[in-house]
């Protein structure tokens, strides 16, 4: 997350639901917190968010019929919009992390990544 505002941190609550997200702006954080229970912002644990999101058909309707609430305008966060409508997000913790296509240097790394070999 550090360096880079377009990145987005997670928090996982316990019994594997997403329990927040933040992205860095400027000097202070602007802040989603979506568990029941406040979770502490300071101390850990916090992961790096990879965004990748699998619905099922009946979910997937309901979702892009929905209107964007407060949250999502305000943190461009579009997974907030299905949270502040009532709907589950579960989250699961891999080993490792993957490229993300964030920004212009990143995108560069990954057309070089995909280059067809000689």
């Amino acid at each position: 997350m550090a360096g880079n505002p377009r990145r987005r941190g997670a928090q996982q609550s316990h019994g594997g639901q997403g329990g927040g997200w933040l992205r860095r702006r400027g000097p202070h954080r602007s802040r989603s917190l979506f568990t029941r229970a406040t979770a502490p912002w300071g101390d850990g644990p916090h992961y790096h968010h990879i965004g990748l999101y699998g619905y099922r058909r009946d979910a997937l309707r309901r979702f892009v019929g929905l209107r964007q609430g407060v949250l999502e305008k305000r943190e461009k966060l579009e997974q907030l919009r299905a949270l502040e409508n009532g709907m589950r997000i579960d989250a699961a913790l891999v080993d490792t992390i993957p490229l993300g296509v964030d920004t212009p240097a990143d995108l560069d790394r990954a057309r070089e990544m995909l280059k067809p070999a000689p």
